[in-house]
């Protein structure tokens, strides 16, 4: 088959969790099918694209735009989107040079699958142009997260005045969303609880679950031998759901800690750390900023706990399985771990109140056994149950299967 991907990120360097979903699905789907991918890219990533030409027929890239606005220019289309039907999100990524380039590519080649990366380009599909071309293959659109709920979840713990705001952008969100699924044949999903809650939306829509998953053979186990007193949180740190968990854990659950051992170190791993955060902790001996750290077990293998004290957020997280088959064992609050067929106790720790977080992050640093416990079992979950090899071959039964029942009426692709 002949797939088009078009996606919001550049796959390469795997830096992020989207990123290194398709980065990883691409590598396992070319094993069957020819690729042409079509992403944003921002400069310093160029480099990197003789990568994506490994299994890639076809790589074209568009420049991020807004990296080329200042930051004036930028709150001030963020500032006039609140007032307008389109929500921020989808607003940020408006560029008509990756309208015409999608344009381009799917007038001048015969496409099985065209497949949208994250709702936010969903709308670069030529739905109009297709049904005019009497279109014959699938529309696929690969939900990461479900949009809107993150929207909700910080609308719940949001104070005045940008509470109003985001309840806003939620419902516009939701409404934005729910007409762009309708507009696709197929909906691919990381969990079954953001399948239910698609379906809940839209009981006509086609949904499957494609699960996230870890490279085995990349990150290697490790048992004991860890630096004692420390603790690990990684994260694309411009994704603000991992900014607010960080917000939250150093200021509401950290000092806890410290209260009853003050030993203890905070190493936060991950690209573009907020500034007000990093004003915060740059006096602060306990809590080290790692940066971006090119071999991740480095990292994995020195610290003792990681966390994943996330209060918003969708999707599934990638880093909590590298972790797991890093053998590091995981605490995080049951929004952190959504998505993953977790046992609490068993091969994670969950707590979602800062009192009962901090008081089993001690329990966890200073119980061996414990430690040992959720790292062996972890690790034997993710080996079981989510390898990308695996579920590569999940996304292509996914692909090869025939398509079975009615497109949407309302959706502009029949």
């Amino acid at each position: 088959m002949n797939i088009l991907i078009i996606s919001m990120s550049f796959p390469y360097p795997p830096k992020s969790g989207g990123k290194a979903r398709v980065y990883n699905l691409i590598k396992q789907i070319s094993k069957y099918h020819e690729i042409t991918l079509i992403s944003f890219i921002r400069y310093d990533e160029k480099p990197y694209i003789p990568e994506l030409l490994k299994y890639c027929k076809i790589v074209e890239t568009i420049p991020v735009e807004n990296n080329f606005l200042s930051k004036s220019v930028r709150w001030g289309r963020i500032v006039y989107n609140l007032f307008t039907k389109t929500p921020v999100e989808i607003a940020a990524k408006e560029s008509q040079l990756m309208a015409d380039k999608v344009y381009e590519i799917i007038k001048n080649h015969d496409f099985d699958i065209i497949q949208a990366e994250w709702i936010q380009m969903a709308h670069y599909v030529p739905f109009d142009y297709l049904n005019k071309k009497q279109f014959r293959g699938r529309l696929i659109l690969v939900e990461h997260d479900v949009s809107f709920v993150p929207w909700y979840r910080r609308y719940l713990i949001e104070k005045k005045p940008l509470k109003f705001l985001i309840y806003n952008e939620y419902k516009k969100m939701k409404k934005y969303e729910h007409e762009n699924l309708l507009k696709f044949d197929e909906i691919i999903t990381m969990s079954e609880i953001d399948m239910n809650r698609l379906l809940e939306l839209d009981e006509t829509l086609h949904v499957n679950v494609v699960p996230n998953g870890v490279d085995t053979e990349k990150i290697s186990f490790k048992l004991g031998n860890r630096g004692s007193n420390s603790l690990l949180f990684m994260g694309w740190m411009k994704h603000y759901p991992n900014g607010d968990a960080m917000r939250f854990f150093i200021k509401e659950i950290f000092p806890k800690i410290l209260l009853k051992n003050q030993n203890v170190k905070l190493y936060i791993a991950g690209m573009f750390l907020p500034d007000d955060i990093n004003n915060k902790i740059k006096y602060q001996d306990n809590i080290i900023y790692c940066g971006y750290i090119e071999d991740i077990l480095s990292v994995l293998h020195k610290c003792t706990v990681f966390i994943s004290p996330l209060r918003i957020g969708g999707g599934t997280r990638l880093k909590i399985l590298e972790a797991m088959a890093a053998g590091i064992p995981v605490i995080s609050t049951s929004i952190g771990a959504e998505g993953i067929d977790i046992e609490d106790g068993e091969n994670i720790v969950l707590a979602d109140s800062t009192e009962v977080f901090a008081n089993k992050t001690l329990e966890l640093l200073n119980d061996n056994k414990l430690q040992i416990k959720i790292a062996v079992n972890a690790h034997e979950f993710v080996e079981k149950k989510y390898r990308w090899n695996e579920i590569g071959k999940i996304m292509n039964r996914i692909y090869e299967k025939e398509y079975i029942g009615i497109r949407n009426e309302n959706s502009n692709h029949n």
